[in-house]
């Protein structure tokens, strides 16, 4: 369809730009829908993909520069000079883009879907796709390789797990540079659902937006929920959409929300070293718990 167009398109100019399977491509944006055709081409390329934390100072998104040594960096408008300034202490940057115009060194990234599309490079399912860095160790945070069959696999496991259908819609509320933010946009993209962006968590946003959309999941951590809930009482919308809410909260706010009748919550735990979510079950499976490992994860207590 039109993404896995997009996609192969920003293969070919990365293709035309010398990257290659291996290569890290940074990313440093808000949520933009132009994240999905990134990570396809990226992904078509064989090369790795670092999302940053966008909240990080500028010292600490040096770090995860220097640490990956990115020859590519995608940003949203917002930090073009936040990389401007760094690129001294990163010199295996050769190319910038942007979400935006694009001005000076950066190339617009709508430019990118002109190209010429490429063909997919041969992969293993193993190959690594991401690095995201996380928990930070001694003060440094460590990059957490990712592969493809991991993607995948955790995909397929918690589309089974919630029941989640084409006719589904996800709005994407957390953030892609982190795991659990990726995880939920490529669930709702691998069982064909809808993928709705928002740049900016606003309770009042939020809300009227999953109204208007027909929102049928979220992905959560406090107090998002409380927001939500705590603007739906004002009148402000109904929620009358959302089945299914995925993450962690108080058994207070978990209740509260299920006392609408319209949907459930789903308790999960995970990590970004075990690609997202380890164990996940509804809360009226077991209220309060932190799930139950899923079917394609093996778990032992040592």
């Amino acid at each position: 369809g039109e993404l896995f167009n997009q996609a192969n398109r920003v293969a070919g100019w990365l293709n035309e730009k010398g990257v290659r399977k291996g290569d890290r491509i940074a990313i440093l944006a808000k949520n933009y829908p132009q994240f999905f055709p990134l990570m396809g081409g990226i992904a078509a390329t064989g090369a790795i993909m670092v999302p940053i934390n966008f909240r990080l100072s500028s010292e600490e998104i040096g770090y995860n520069l220097t640490n990956t040594e990115p020859v590519l960096i995608v940003v949203d408008p917002d930090f073009e000079k936040t990389i401007f300034d760094l690129r001294s202490i990163c010199p295996s940057l050769r190319e910038f883009v942007t979400f935006g115009p694009g001005r000076g060194n950066y190339t617009p990234f709508d430019s990118l879907l002109k190209s010429q599309p490429a063909k997919p490079v041969e992969l293993s399912g193993d190959d690594p796709f991401i690095i995201m860095h996380t928990a930070a160790v001694q003060g440094k945070p460590r990059g957490a390789v990712i592969s493809h069959h991991n993607l995948v696999f955790c995909t397929i496991q918690n589309i089974a797990i919630m029941g989640l259908t084409r006719e589904d819609s996800y709005l994407n509320i957390l953030p892609l540079f982190h795991i659990a933010g990726m995880f939920g946009a490529l669930v709702m993209m691998h069982v064909g659902g809808r993928n709705v962006m928002i740049s900016k968590f606003g309770p009042k946003v939020a809300g009227k937006m999953i109204d208007q959309e027909k929102i049928t999941l979220i992905g959560e951590f406090p107090p998002i929920l409380l927001q939500l809930l705590d603007e739906q009482a004002k009148g402000e919308f109904t929620l009358s959409s959302l089945r299914n809410v995925l993450g962690v909260d108080l058994q207070e706010t978990v209740k509260r929300f299920e006392s609408l009748g319209h949907g459930q919550f789903w308790l999960a735990y995970g990590q970004t070293e075990t690609m997202g979510l380890t164990s996940v079950c509804s809360n009226r499976e077991r209220p309060g718990c932190a799930g139950k490992p899923g079917p394609l994860v093996d778990i032992k207590i040592a």
